[in-house]
């Protein structure tokens, strides 16, 4: 196996343990444990609107093919992806609550339901929040 094939291969197994760690934990959450509120939704739609809607539809963001996208990762990743690659023509830019004010307008396209606690902007709550399809009922 070559160098880099082996690198490769270390970085992917420690992403899957990663994320196996955080659906294991005892504090972490999934997007249906109402994870943020309904005026950070409203906030993000406007940033949204401002900022991503030039470039994006909204049909990038929800439904299967988002759920296709981040089903069993966690918001700190979508986040990050978010806020370092846009916007494209510059990105980063925006005010840090502003990119979780979006990831909360996100969560609400996508049926997720808000709750009392704000969408944390901390990398290490959004790490404990799992993206994933809406569970069966028991």
């Amino acid at each position: 196996m070559s160098r880099r094939a082996f690198e490769i291969a270390v970085i992917a197994l420690a992403l899957s343990l990663g994320r196996a760690e955080a659906q294991n934990s005892p504090t972490s959450r999934s997007v249906w444990d109402s994870t943020y509120t309904a005026a950070q939704a409203t906030k993000g739609e406007t940033a949204f609107r401002y900022s991503c809607a030039n470039c994006h539809a909204l049909a990038q963001f929800s439904g299967p093919s988002f759920l296709g996208a981040w089903e069993g990762g966690s918001a700190q990743e979508l986040f990050h992806l978010i806020r370092e690659e846009m916007p494209f023509d510059n990105p980063g830019t925006l005010p840090r609550e502003q990119y979780v004010d979006i990831l909360a307008y996100l969560f609400k396209l996508n049926g997720f339901p808000a709750g009392s606690r704000p969408l944390p902007g901390e990398p290490l709550e959004l790490k404990q929040i799992r993206i994933q399809s809406k569970p069966e009922a028991k």
